[in-house]
């Protein structure tokens, strides 16, 4: 069997991804009126991972956080990381 080739995201990629979710993030918390820490609680994350993505300082976390932001969120994952500007909303 022959395997297929694993596209490997660029630097620009993945910056771009946490971006979005950055952006994603506080636009979501934002419309439930949940400030950093309120969300961080329900999430059961830290508020400075939070604040880091929401900031973009970090544009990368493990799933299983990203999961749990969504689920506090009331959305799926794919919410947090699907690609948006400011311009589209």
């Amino acid at each position: 069997m022959r395997r297929r080739p694993v596209a490997l995201r660029t630097v620009s990629e993945s910056r771009e991804v946490g971006e979005t979710i950055g952006y994603q993030l506080r636009r979501l918390r934002r419309l439930r009126g949940l400030t950093q820490e309120a969300l961080a609680d329900r999430a059961n994350v830290s508020r400075d991972l939070v604040a880091k993505l929401e900031q973009g300082r970090r544009h990368t976390a493990r799933i299983m956080s990203l999961a749990s932001l969504a689920r506090a969120l009331d959305v799926e994952l794919s919410a947090l990381v699907r690609s948006a500007t400011p311009a589209q909303w």
